[in-house]
């Protein structure tokens, strides 16, 4: 069971270079009766003192083992750690537990114990009729929990009934150890201490001695379980032979998983030492030089590297350049491109070239970033420079083409086509997903090449197998295009592809049934009330879901609240956090949530709103409402309704947030309640002593002066003062206008008639901006900044009170002065 001998002529038993007086058979026959190679053992002291002043730089860290003392092994350590180990750690020369010291209380311990291993005593913590208290040894009168009895034959050896029983017996043996040595990594993996100990010692009673790969899964145990220097004291105990170690040979490998422990919890100078305790033991450090780099600051890794060949001896090879581009782009928070390109030029020069791997690396970092433009130009100098990209590159290049906005799907088709001819690799699952999701992204989303893509998937003579991706993205893409019986339709035919809706796939299909998409697929929307929208059918998804033991989520919740809203159905989509949110076999994490209350709130705008004629258009959620789409007769429920809804929001113990704010006020300023708005303001800054955001608010506030149905008078002073007024408290609240907020005032003055004061408005915010950013140090760009849209709603307001000249003399001071380009119909409104 022992790995063979390596080409530097690793002696079988101890994992380091064999020593000329000792020939293999000798050291087998050794190991066989449990006794250590002298030689080895001096060879091993002198590399312990040799790397000593290294060591000892961390003692604390090095000092004592976790190992679990047991049997004669404690007494040993005992004597140790009032002598060697105080003797070494007095002299300087090792933090190592088992240093030869100054004291002779340790080295009377150290030569005893040595003469017990010589001897077959007892005492040996490994000699399975031994009467010790080793959790993991056996004996006839052991105390051990695993122990087994000779007398009987054992437990787990042969019975004593004959051959044949011993033969079924063994068979039952090897089936019970493979079952340990599964549950003994998988623990491991999870970081169980406690479970990876107690399979260890099943193991070791059902006769499985431990070898170094059963070490080495220990050594990863302790370091996922935040102990790292129990794993250190496991190399320890097999690097000298001490009962721990249980006599397993240390390898790279214990000596990576080790360095791996310790970098993993941020011991990283212990790491360090114990990569050049493996350099002096003869073994490669290159992966355990990959281990540390992973998990160094990203500040740290380029000159790391540039040290590395000189101090280690470490080769850059790709490797070590895709760990080194991983602890940059992936592991840190956030990505240095920068010394990214650094690292690729330093292994550059040593003759390492960027690989498929490292390229994939980069360009998603580079989505990561948002910057998928300069992505793709990376990957055309990748593939100028002769490298051929794999299918997993090729992915990561067509998921930057649809992540792009707007997505560049010609770009991602030619890239799939090259793929197949120029690169010779056959699209897979991801791939043609990505493509299914890159056609929903664009406007209006492209069904039909979508069902295409979908078609190729599902063909039987295709290689390709649909994943359960396939059907949630082609789902979405009809969803979104408002065609959600043909998503019900696709979803339903999963399972003949053997796949099972989940909740995300009901989730897709709620959605589609509670939006309005004319807008998405049309351009506009003339809907009074929502008629895409089909509350029912999205309850009777509810039930299905319930039937099939999904669970719902807040996607689920969110979607129906929505439909109701879409639909005007308010009573009913309050009634869905009433009972759906409340339903036992629902998750405890699923509560109301301040985004559900504020559908409803927009629901309220939807339900109060009528239009007087068929050419008015808004889209539906009622965030765009003019005068005569209200209903001034029912103002006071509308104001009861918006209240009620804030008062059980409050008694759910939630908090509202910018988005309830701002659409209470609008909803007060739409009703012609300014005043009643701007107490909301004002309330909010101090019953929650934060602002929300207040610059979204002011502007409701100012585009709320146009309301013809505000009793309040039109005198162009009176205005004048309100407008002010509003301004001083932005400037008093530190809330810096923007471009909405000077072309919300220009329209207010525009509509009323005075144009003068609309015109003045432009230098007086321009003015007000300079102020502000002088007295609040702003370093960010200007927010105010004059577009088409100012200009053109000053040349419309001078057009229809027949003013042609000063309407030209608008645009002119647009273009020349603010450098602003109108729209084709502006200019020749103007001009003609």
């Amino acid at each position: 069971e022992r790995a063979a001998p390596s080409s530097l002529g690793e002696r079988r038993g101890c994992g380091r270079r064999q020593p000329t007086c000792c020939a293999p058979s000798a050291s087998a026959s050794r190991r066989a009766r449990g006794v250590r190679c002298p030689q080895t053992a001096l060879t091993r002291r002198r590399t312990l003192l040799a790397i000593g002043p290294t060591l000892a730089q961390t003692p604390s860290a090095l000092g004592a083992t976790a190992v679990t003392a047991n049997g004669a092994s404690q007494g040993r350590r005992q004597g140790r750690s009032t002598g060697a180990m105080q003797g070494a750690l007095a002299a300087g020369e090792s933090g190592l537990e088992y240093a030869v010291g100054n004291s002779t209380t340790g080295q009377e311990s150290h030569a005893v114990d040595h003469q017990a291993h010589r001897s077959g005593s007892n005492n040996n913590s490994f000699n399975n009729s031994s009467k010790s208290n080793n959790n993991f040894g056996g004996g006839s009168s052991s105390n051990n929990n695993y122990g087994y009895s000779h007398a009987n034959g054992g437990q787990f050896g042969y019975e004593s009934g004959g051959h044949d029983g011993g033969k079924q017996h063994q068979g039952r043996t090897r089936a019970l150890v493979k079952q340990l040595r599964k549950e003994l990594n998988r623990c491991a993996d999870h970081g169980d201490i406690a479970a990876t100990e107690e399979a260890l010692g099943k193991l070791i009673a059902a006769g499985d001695h431990p070898t170094t790969v059963t070490m080495n899964i220990l050594i990863k145990a302790y370091g996922r379980g935040s102990q790292p220097m129990r794993a250190v004291d496991v190399l320890q105990a097999m690097y000298f032979g001490m009962p721990g170690g249980h006599g397993a040979p240390v390898s790279e490998g214990t000596f990576n998983a080790a360095i791996a422990a310790t970098a993993e919890n941020g011991q990283l100078d212990l790491a360090w030492q114990l990569l050049q305790w493996q350099l002096n033991s003869g073994f490669s450090a290159q992966n355990s030089f990959c281990t540390i780099l992973r998990h160094m600051p990203s500040s740290q890794v380029l000159p790391v590297l540039q040290s590395s060949t000189a101090t280690f001896g470490i080769c850059i090879n790709s490797k070590v350049l895709c760990t080194a581009l991983v602890a940059l782009l992936e592991v840190s928070a956030v990505p240095d491109l920068n010394q990214a390109e650094c690292v690729i030029q330093l292994a550059r020069s040593v003759g390492t070239p960027l690989d498929s791997k490292s390229c994939t690396i980069l360009l998603t970092a580079y989505n990561k970033l948002d910057r998928p433009r300069e992505g793709i130009t990376f990957f055309n100098r990748f593939v100028a420079d002769c490298s051929l990209p794999d299918l997993k590159l090729l992915t990561t290049v067509i998921n930057m083409y649809v992540s792009h906005e707007p997505p560049l799907m010609s770009e991602a088709q030619s890239m799939l086509s090259r793929m197949k001819s120029q690169y010779k690799l056959k699209p897979d699952t991801v791939v043609l997903n990505s493509m299914i999701r890159g056609f929903g992204k664009e406007k209006p989303p492209n069904v039909e090449q979508a069902l295409e893509v979908f078609k190729t998937i599902m063909d039987p003579h295709s290689q390709v197998k649909p994943s359960a991706y396939t059907f949630s993205a082609i789902a979405n893409v009809l969803c979104s295009a408002g065609r959600a019986a043909e998503a019900e339709e696709i979803v339903r035919s999963m399972e003949e592809s053997g796949i099972q809706p989940s909740a995300i796939h009901y989730n897709i299909l709620l959605k589609g049934y509670s939006r309005c998409r004319c807008k998405v697929v049309t351009g506009y929307c003339k809907c009074r009330i929502c008629t895409c929208s089909d509350p029912n059918r999205s309850m009777e998804l509810l039930h299905e879901m319930e039937a099939r033991g999904l669970r719902c989520d807040v996607v689920t919740v969110q979607s129906l609240i929505e439909a109701f809203c879409s639909a005007a159905q308010t009573e009913k989509a309050l009634s869905i956090i009433n009972k759906v949110l409340r339903k036992p076999e629902n998750s405890k994490d699923l509560r109301p949530t301040t985004s559900m209350y504020n559908m409803i709130l927009r629901g309220v705008c939807i339900k109060y709103f009528v239009p007087t004629s068929g050419d008015n258009l808004v889209s539906c959620g009622g965030r765009r409402l003019t005068p005569d789409m209200i209903d001034v007769n029912k103002r006071e429920d509308v104001f009861a309704e918006v209240d009620a809804i804030l008062r059980e929001m409050e008694l759910a113990g939630l908090r509202a947030d910018d988005v309830t704010f701002n659409t209470t006020i609008g909803i007060y300023c739409s009703f012609g309640c300014f005043e009643r708005g701007l107490e909301l303001m004002h309330s909010s800054f101090v019953r929650y002593r934060q602002k929300p955001n207040a610059l979204i608010g002011y502007n409701i506030l100012l585009n709320g002066l146009a309301s013809p149905l505000r009793p309040t008078s039109t005198e162009p002073t009176a205005l004048n003062e309100r407008v002010t007024s509003l301004l001083d408290e932005m400037v008093a609240n530190r809330v810096q206008p923007d471009t909405v907020t000077l072309n919300t005032i220009i329209k207010v003055f525009v509509d009323h008639g005075f144009m003068e004061l609309a015109e003045a408005s432009l230098t007086r915010l321009l003015s007000l901006q300079t102020h502000l950013q002088e007295e609040l140090k702003a370093s960010h760009p200007l927010r105010i900044v004059p577009n088409s849209t100012t200009f053109s709603t000053l040349i419309h307001g001078y057009l229809h009170r027949g003013l042609k000249d000063d309407a030209k003399r608008v645009l002119i001071l647009g273009e020349e002065t603010y450098n602003v380009k109108l729209l084709p119909s502006a200019r020749s409104l103007v001009l003609d």
